[in-house]
Parts: structure tokens; sequence; C-alpha cells
């Protein structure tokens, strides 16, 4: 327990999206008490996401963000929906999800919940955006966002509770990821157990194209492992693994995620080739 996770992301990739595609599997296999701190998205987009997940990963009937705004609903769709729906509320009263929006974000307020919710002994914290505090615009940014997040491991080090922070990336067009893209606050790596970076493929880098991406599948309980290659069809997520307390790190996890319908799984690995 205790253990700090950073998920980092451009502007854009969906770290929300991606927070919820990867914890809730986890959250519904384990039976585990989560609590989503937000300030990027309000409540109703991410029960919006919630639905979505659970229609093409539980119930197996994949229904698109798309379809869900456009409202115009057939009545297998509906079925599906409000069994969702009905699914969602059972969660919440269960207490496997809290959401708890912040319409001003402070590390102060963070840190009491962390404290609150710590000994309420919930499993996972997500904190979805780790951000400057509003009121620490007098202070540099990145020495904010630095005893920041020291703060908040201060909290949850002698804890059973994990912390997952979701951060931004700075912009830039480097094809390897690594710890240089989080700019100048990358002394907020110092308090994470594990950190993986998430980029979507370029477009170079499907079949066929001038970095075509050689991937692996690993075969069960061999050495031996399956090649394939990105097909322009599908959708992908590179998770660039930076650092890792617990085991290898400086490896690339490639998966199918497709966030119109929320599905999203490992697939294997692969190499990107640093950039010089």
């Amino acid at each position: 327990g205790g253990n700090i996770i950073g998920f980092g992301a451009a502007s854009g990739v969906g770290k929300s999206t991606l927070s919820i595609n990867y914890i809730f599997p986890t959250i519904m296999k384990h039976d585990l008490k989560a609590v989503f701190i937000i300030n990027e998205e309000d409540q109703n987009k991410f029960k919006k996401e919630a639905l979505i997940w659970y229609c093409s990963n539980v119930l197996k009937h994949p229904i698109s963000k798309r379809v869900l705004r456009d409202g115009k609903f057939d009545k297998e769709t509906k079925e599906t929906l409000y069994k969702a729906a009905e699914w969602y509320e059972s969660i919440q009263e269960n207490k496997n999800i809290t959401i708890i929006p912040l319409e001003q974000y402070t590390a102060r307020a963070v840190i009491k919940l962390i404290k609150k919710y710590t000994k309420m002994g919930c499993d996972v914290i997500i904190l979805d955006t780790l951000k400057e505090s509003y009121d620490s615009r007098d202070k540099e940014s990145w020495k904010s966002l630095m005893t920041d997040c020291v703060d908040f491991y201060d909290c949850i080090k002698h804890t059973d509770t994990c912390m997952i922070i979701t951060y931004q990336l700075v912009k830039n067009k480097s094809k390897y990821l690594t710890n240089a893209d989080i700019g100048i606050s990358k002394g907020i790596l110092d308090i994470f157990s594990l950190n993986i970076f998430f980029r979507r493929p370029l477009q170079t880098e499907f079949e066929g194209g001038r970095d075509e991406l050689y991937c692996y599948e690993p075969i069960k309980n061999s050495n031996s492992r399956i090649e394939f290659k990105l097909k322009k069809d599908k959708h992908y997520m590179i998770g660039f693994i930076s650092k890792n307390r617990h085991g290898m790190s400086d490896i690339q996890i490639i998966s199918e995620a497709d966030f119109s319908i929320n599905q999203y799984k490992d697939l294997g690995y692969c190499n990107v080739i640093q950039d010089y």
C-alpha cells in the first residue's frame, strides 16, 4: 500500500477517459472502493464515460459516445442503458465509486480528501488532473507542483491506499516519451513508484508507414511471441513505462484503445526507437 502511480499524457489524449478504462476493470474485479477527485470534467461527463464502459465491456453491447449524445435509441440500446444506469447507481451506493468534482483546485483540498478517505479505508484515490493550486500563484509553478506531490505522498505512504495522479506533458514532437517530457516539474517523479506516459501512435507508425512499429504479443507459458503491426482501421495507445520500482521499466506497452466505445485492451509490447 501507500504507492503513487503517475499517468502522463499530452493534452487531448483523453487522460480522464484513460483513467476510467484503466482502473474500472480492477475496481469491479476486486470490489474495491475508489474515489475520483476530478477537476477537468463534471460528474455528468464522468457518468457517461462509465456507462459506455459498462455497456461495452460487461454487457458486451457497445454504445458509442455519438449515439449517446444524439439520443435516438432503439429498444435494445434503451434496455442496455437502463441496465448500465442501474449498475452505476449500485456502485455509487456500494461506494465502489465516489466522484468528487473540485470547483477550485487546491492542493489543500486534495490533502483533506486524501486524509478523509484513507481513514475510511478507501483502496484507490484518483486525482485527475494534477495542476497548479488555485492559491499558489505566487510560487514558481514547478516548485508548487513538487511540494504538492510530496505532501500527497506524505498523506498516503503509511496507508493501504494506492493513489493515481494524471498530469499533462509538455507539448513536443518526440516519438519516444521520456522524463524530459514532463518539463521543469520532473521532480514529481520522485514520489511515483510507477510512472507511465501515454500517446496515440503517429500515422507513420501504422502498417506500411515510414516508421512502422513492430509489436509483439507474448505467448503464455512460452518464450516465443507473435509479431503484429498496427492496422489502420483500429485505435491504439502506446504506454511508456519510464519508472517502475517493482519491475522492468523502459518498455512500451501497446494497447487497443477505442475511446468512442471505451474499450481498452493490452495487446503486448512494441519497440519505439529513441529520437536523437
